[in-house]
């Protein structure tokens, strides 16, 4: 397989303000008005030796290209950099897009591993995964910046043609339903919130976390370290939050 070295070492690790825990984050989309095209966007930076390779299962799929955009002012040390691929679809079919982070001389210690499932169908690009089921969050951007956030989950349950979505945001609970069509979510009915007040910071996230449903956004499953993930962006509010699946039950505050 050809592997493609990317240029960029740490994964960003998000911090979460009320749960404390840092998880190497990952954002995507679909191209927006275009189905034929997947972007993956890591965030790291060039100091530590660390490198991205990606292998694809089968190259006649899809195609990659990758673009680095360095985030810091000139001359600081260990300033991030936001690292895009651009997946195009080439012909109808399946394959993994598996990217692994280790440093080129330690090829048995890899840090990270990002699985996707991708189908190409009539010419439009699928991720495939799983979506259903219940999800804690790992990072929250908006605007290409990674924000301080609240312990979230978030319920995911398939119901006829929707998906009933509810769970938790700052210091209020929500649910609502989302239309979903291959990736493509719409939150057209919006979302009903209780009406607590909490510290202001906890307020401020929980405002911009619910825009994240307000109209289109894009829903990528993919597997990291054998942990099942899901990313949702919302391209036109430039917000995107990381999932992991969890599998303890949840208890809902009533």
């Amino acid at each position: 397989m050809k592997k493609t070295p990317a240029l960029f070492s740490l994964i960003f690790a998000g911090v979460a303000a009320f749960a404390a825990s840092s998880c190497a984050s990952t954002k995507n989309s679909l191209d927006a008005g275009n189905s034929k095209e997947l972007k993956i966007v890591l965030e790291g930076n060039e100091t530590t030796g660390y490198s991205w390779e990606n292998t694809l299962t089968n190259e006649e799929i899809v195609s990659i290209k990758e673009k680095v955009t360095y985030l810091g002012k000139d001359g600081i040390t260990g300033a991030p950099s936001k690292f895009e691929y651009s997946v195009k679809a080439l012909k109808d079919g399946t394959t993994d897009l598996t990217f692994v982070y280790k440093r080129p001389f330690e090829a048995d210690k890899a840090l990270d591993t990002i699985v996707y499932k991708i189908e190409v169908k009539n010419g439009e690009i699928l991720a495939q995964g799983t979506i259903e089921g219940k999800w804690r969050i790992n990072s929250f951007y908006k605007n290409d910046e990674a924000q301080a956030i609240c312990d979230v989950v978030l319920n995911l349950k398939k119901e006829k043609d929707d998906f009933f979505v509810s769970g938790e945001a700052g210091v209020n609970i929500f649910n609502g339903n989302i239309k979903l069509s291959e990736n493509i979510g719409n939150g057209e009915g919006g979302f009903a919130m209780t009406r607590m007040m909490g510290p202001a910071d906890a307020m401020s996230f929980e405002h911009d976390y619910i825009q994240l449903f307000n109209g289109e956004f894009y829903v990528i499953p993919a597997a990291k370290n054998g942990t099942e993930i899901l990313t949702i962006a919302n391209l036109k509010n430039g917000l995107s939050a990381e999932y992991r699946l969890v599998k303890e039950p949840l208890v809902e505050r009533q």
